[in-house]
């Protein structure tokens, strides 16, 4: 089985729904945008057929660092690949951080396989 660690950076400028600092965890904001990112690295490796036809999740969400001075998150989760058959969990890691002047965040993501 071919295994490949990424390691994704998303810019977001301007936000709107971010007016109470960084995103958490759970935010809808933050899931929508590792759904998103996973989706890209996936096609980036060649599994545009495995991206169309599945649908994405991210479950189990758990914040294991939470930095106030910073205004970031490290957090880890399940992204669930649920396809016709079957439903592959893929446990992942993500930080989220603020950046500029705390209007614009990062998301970075750690473990696709």
């Amino acid at each position: 089985m071919r295994y490949f660690t990424a390691v994704v950076l998303l810019l977001i400028f301007g936000f709107n729904g971010c007016t109470g600092g960084t995103p958490s965890c759970t935010d809808e904001e933050t899931k929508s945008l590792v759904i998103r990112i996973a989706k890209d690295e996936l096609r980036r490796y060649g599994m545009s057929k495995l991206v169309s036809s599945s649908n994405f999740e991210v479950a189990s969400i758990r914040t294991k660092r939470h930095n106030k001075d910073l205004d970031s998150y490290s957090c880890a989760a399940d992204l669930k690949i649920v396809g016709v058959k079957n439903t592959l969990p893929v446990p992942i890691t993500y930080n989220v951080e603020s950046i500029d002047n705390g209007d614009n965040y990062r998301v970075e993501i750690f473990g696709l396989k």
